[in-house]
């Protein structure tokens, strides 16, 4: 089962998580330059892992980073509702659409 990290109906916000046991911040931000999301992964002390990962839905996102820093497991961006491969834009998260960022940790 997936840990589902909460997303906010904000172009620019922070997220303390806790993924296989250790705690990590991550910051999702909107590029309206380019029309994407992206997510940075921080340490708990909020000291940079890697930044800039673009939320591409259905595609794993940590499998192109090689860094032993990063959690272990898998980022997925999820939209589950019926209309599953609209492109995810800047208004849909936390408001009704159910786009969400699954962690799935290692097994």
């Amino acid at each position: 089962m997936p840990i589902i990290v909460p997303l906010f109906d904000s172009p620019d916000f922070k997220q303390a998580v806790v993924l296989d046991g250790v705690n990590y911040v991550l910051r999702i931000q909107w590029n309206t330059a380019g029309g994407f999301w992206s997510m940075s992964v921080y340490d708990a002390n909020e000291t940079l892992i890697r930044a800039g990962i673009k939320l591409v839905q259905w595609y794993p996102l940590r499998l192109q980073y090689n860094d032993p820093r990063l959690p272990p497991g898998e980022f997925v961006l999820v939209d589950t509702s019926t209309e599953a491969n609209l492109p995810i834009g800047r208004n849909d998260f936390g408001t009704g659409r159910n786009v969400e960022l699954w962690y799935i940790e290692e097994s």
